[in-house]
């Protein structure tokens, strides 16, 4: 396994710019202050992710079956 190293200072804020996140307090943008444009972008990424999340869940749990099966199998005398 590799080690994480923990980014200094300097490298969050290069990587920040690198991925075009401006520094500092800006504008927000959007359609005033109960619609900023910042939170659609940020609920669409959260949307996104759920539905990444729930189709790895989805692919653990059917791994998880198909281990169950062939642990009950080696159990009670089955082969693979």
């Amino acid at each position: 396994m590799s080690e994480k190293k923990n980014m200094t200072e300097e490298e969050v804020r290069e990587a920040l710019r690198q991925a075009g996140i401006k520094e500092g307090w800006g504008e927000m943008g959007g359609d005033g202050p109960k619609n900023p444009a910042f939170l659609r972008r940020q609920a669409d990424s959260l949307q996104a992710l759920k539905g990444l999340l729930e189709g790895a869940v989805g692919g653990k749990q059917a791994e998880v079956r198909s281990l169950q099966e062939k642990l009950a199998r080696l159990q009670h005398g089955g082969g693979s």
